[in-house]
């Protein structure tokens, strides 16, 4: 069964609490409304290792998460920019469409677990895989 969009909002709006995210990020998601505002969190340096940046700053960036989210039915509620050896890799984190997959979903969540899109911005490459986070600055780290 499908989740309906007013419920996918409010699990987003509680994970970013809970992970101390800027609320800004949390504030942009609002009830009823199918536009919301998504920020990204990058890999700044060892003083800002997480700098929060609106994911419309990007338009490749916004391509590739609504790309995701009309493919999927999830709702995109932030994003993680990496830059990894292998390249620079933009994590996109949403909220399940299917109510079976919301409480597997939320038991990973608590453990700093998040599905993720992972799109390897310099080769093209994509996945769908699990990443651990950790919230750092108001943002969100990617740790492994």
């Amino acid at each position: 069964m499908k989740l309906e969009h007013d419920n996918q909002v409010a699990i987003a709006q509680a994970v970013l609490r809970a992970y101390h995210i800027h609320p800004s990020v949390s504030n942009s998601f609002r009830k009823g409304s199918k536009k919301h505002r998504l920020f990204y969190s990058e890999r700044g340096n060892s003083s800002f290792p997480a700098v929060l940046y609106w994911l419309d700053n990007k338009p490749e960036f916004v391509k590739i998460a609504n790309d995701y989210a009309e493919k999927t039915g999830n709702l995109v509620f932030h994003a993680i920019l990496t830059p990894t050896e292998f390249g620079d890799l933009l994590d996109i984190l949403s909220i399940p469409s299917d109510t079976e997959d919301v409480q597997a979903f939320l038991e990973e969540a608590q453990e700093g677990i998040f599905r993720s899109y992972c799109y390897n911005l310099s080769t093209g490459e994509a996945e769908c895989g699990s990443i651990k986070v950790r919230p750092i600055m108001g943002g969100l780290e990617r740790i492994a």
